[in-house]
């Protein structure tokens, strides 16, 4: 049942973690919050990926037990122990997850920017795993991490995201059906992280994804998610080109597949000369990880057919 949605579900979990663009490490934090107490889509990750580091997990261990032994917990502000996660990301997500685990199993503050930063370590430490029950489990509670976030700071853009790609995961387990109906919240979320971070152009590439996937929905789709909802979401594909299109402006050539969707998205439209200049723009681009290399063989199988 609804396939595009359970392909589009795998495009963007599968991109998390992987995308070169994106919001740069830490997201605002005010004065007020620095001593504050307070599956359909896949989707990509707020923070700005760095990639050909490669720690192995005792390595990882060692980072997170070094930082506890030559840091009290009790004496670091949740602002702190956050910026040290942006620090480390990029080299191993379990020294991550191990660091926020123990900061807030040993009485740390249950801070949005520590939670937020918590559910994205569990998400890349899940997909890492063959245990699917241990997947399951952490993806669980990486979701729980991200509602609490949003619930104690709805004005965090970074929790914002976090709970609609851990909405997307956790759908994976929960059915089509609740995939269907957590399809609003999720666009909902993206595009309040999108107005909390107007400079972000993941935000924007995930909301265009979304965007993309209800356009290009075939109407035996539709009409299969209408026996689900009354009002199915729908898109069009000149939504889709300007989220697209805006991301690319906030952050030129930032990623492969948002250069690929605006090919794929402009042949939809019947634009055959913008199409050819983004894919081929897409295929001039440096190719980082496989993430690169799926965007690039699909602007070819693109081009071929123009």
């Amino acid at each position: 049942m609804l396939a595009s949605l359970v392909m589009l579900r795998s495009i963007l979990f599968r991109q998390a973690g992987r995308m070169r663009g994106g919001v740069r490490g830490l997201v605002q934090i005010n004065a007020a919050n620095t001593t504050s107490t307070a599956s359909i889509i896949r989707f990509l990750n707020p923070a700005r990926s760095i990639h050909g580091i490669v720690c192995s997990s005792m390595s990882a261990s060692f980072i997170a037990l070094h930082f506890y032994s030559a840091n009290s917990q009790s004496s670091r502000s949740p602002i702190e122990i956050a910026k040290e996660a942006e620090k480390m990301y990029g080299t191993n997500p379990k020294a991550i997850y191990d660091m926020l685990n123990s900061y807030l199993q040993n009485g740390g503050v249950r801070h949005a920017e520590i939670l937020w930063r918590y559910a994205r370590a569990c998400r890349d430490v899940a997909i890492e795993l063959e245990d699917k029950e241990a997947r399951k489990a952490l993806i669980f509670e990486g979701f729980e991490a991200a509602k609490e976030a949003v619930q104690l700071d709805p004005s965090s853009f970074g929790s914002h995201k976090w709970v609609a790609i851990m909405m997307n995961a956790v759908g994976e387990y929960l059915g089509s059906k609740q995939q269907l109906i957590d399809s609003y919240q999720i666009r909902e979320h993206f595009q309040r992280a999108c107005e909390l971070n107007p400079t972000d152009a993941t935000s924007r590439h995930l909301l265009g994804i979304w965007c993309f996937t209800f356009a290009d929905m075939p109407w035996y789709q539709r009409k299969l998610a209408g026996a689900v909802l009354a009002k199915p979401p729908t898109s069009s594909y000149e939504e889709t080109l300007s989220l697209f299109l805006k991301a690319e402006e906030l952050e030129p050539g930032f990623y492969t597949k948002n250069a690929m969707y605006l090919g794929k998205t402009y042949l939809r439209m019947g634009n055959s000369s913008e199409a050819k200049e983004w894919l081929k723009k897409c295929l001039s681009m440096p190719v980082v990880n496989e993430d690169d290399r799926e965007a690039q063989s699909e602007a070819q199988t693109l081009l071929k057919g123009i």
